[in-house]
């Protein structure tokens, strides 16, 4: 009797053991606030191509420049780029200059490859949640996540299809029609099933994929990209944006 069971308190023991080995937690971690006052090599690759990127007063400054239609600014998460399910930022435009207001110009985002498709593994899947001072000739800013997919064999890369665009409340006028000095903390989370976005005081929007469609992670951090970052539709500009409070949701 005492060797049945001292054979199931080991067994028991070995489930245990195996659950806590196995189980994981997506836990929030602070990844810069920019208090150093540089912009750390260590944490962030820079792609300053469309806008010039340096940290003012402890956040990151994005200064937009006209003229770069269809190019996109990016800080870049480095650190260990391959386990992030998430990413989180406070946003802030300080000024945005245009002519002649366009649809879809300027927009402040977080934004990352979540994965590959897995039929069409050369296709990456990138979502953003992106936040617009000016929409439909300047009537309408808004707040939108979307999820896209690329085909990245050729270069430049080729829209393949949007699979996803949900709008904040902020696109039907509940809230007033500037967003120009107001912080926004803008989250993006997703997994291999699912993508959500959070605008803090403003809603979630979540987007599950279909059953058959499949999407799996990038391991290769050389393909990966999780990064905060302005881009540009039409060229216009010139745009200010601020970044602050910079965590990353990883898996432990």
């Amino acid at each position: 009797m005492k060797t049945r069971w001292g054979f199931l308190i080991l067994f028991f023991l070995g489930v245990l053991i195996a659950n806590s080995v196995y189980a994981q937690t997506y836990v929030w971690k602070p990844y810069d606030n920019f208090s150093s006052g540089v912009i750390d090599p260590n944490k962030w690759d820079i792609d300053d191509s469309s806008a010039t990127i340096t940290i003012d007063n402890e956040r990151a400054k994005f200064v937009h420049n006209p003229g770069f239609d269809n190019d996109s600014a990016w800080l870049k998460i480095k650190k260990n780029i391959t386990n992030v399910w998430g990413i989180k930022a406070t946003v802030e435009f300080e000024s945005c200059n245009f002519v002649n207001p366009a649809n879809r110009d300027v927009r402040a985002r977080v934004g990352a490859n979540i994965g590959a498709e897995a039929a069409t593994p050369t296709n990456r899947v990138y979502a953003a949640l992106n936040l617009e001072p000016y929409y439909n000739n300047g009537d309408s800013p808004r707040l939108y996540g979307s999820i896209n997919v690329w085909d990245t064999t050729v270069n430049p890369d080729v829209l393949i299809i949007d699979i996803f665009s949900g709008n904040f409340s902020r696109e039907n006028g509940a809230i007033a029609g500037d967003v120009i000095g107001i912080p926004f903390t803008i989250t993006q989370e997703w997994t291999a099933k699912a993508v959500k976005f959070t605008v803090a005081s403003e809603g979630k929007a979540t987007y599950n994929y279909e059953k058959t469609y499949k999407v799996k992670p990038i391991t290769d951090p050389n393909k990966a990209l999780v990064g905060i970052g302005t881009n540009s539709a039409s060229g216009g500009g010139t745009c200010t944006v601020y970044f602050d409070d910079v965590y990353v949701l990883r898996k432990y």
